[in-house]
């Protein structure tokens, strides 16, 4: 995947699923997509959103979703699929640590 576009990672939960906000924010919708789950939250005003942004951006979800970002989320927010990339850390690694950097995704990329 080559672009001269610069890279957007996209992150679900906490970037467009806003699943520790006590309550549902106005103009989100909960949709039960996980059985014994917390529901997810999602604005579908992003979607216009994100559609503008990959104007500018190569837009990849970066995500522990993976392909289920496309299959569930994708058809809400009205958004073509995007590449996929995930996190995945090392068991050396502590859950404390930083995140791998954009470098480091891009790498991951191709």
């Amino acid at each position: 995947m080559t672009s001269s576009l610069p890279l957007l990672l996209l992150d679900v939960d906490g970037v467009l699923n806003p699943f520790v906000a006590p309550a549902c924010p106005p103009g989100y919708t909960e949709h039960e997509f996980f059985p014994g789950e917390e529901p997810v939250r999602l604005c579908s005003a992003h979607g216009p959103w994100l559609q503008e942004l990959a104007t500018r951006f190569q837009i990849v979800w970066a995500t522990a979703w993976g392909a289920d970002a496309n299959r569930l989320l994708a058809p809400l927010l009205q958004i073509p699929d995007l590449p996929v990339t995930t996190s995945r850390r090392s068991p050396s690694i502590p859950a404390t640590s930083s995140p791998p950097s954009s470098l480091q995704w891009a790498d991951q990329l191709g």
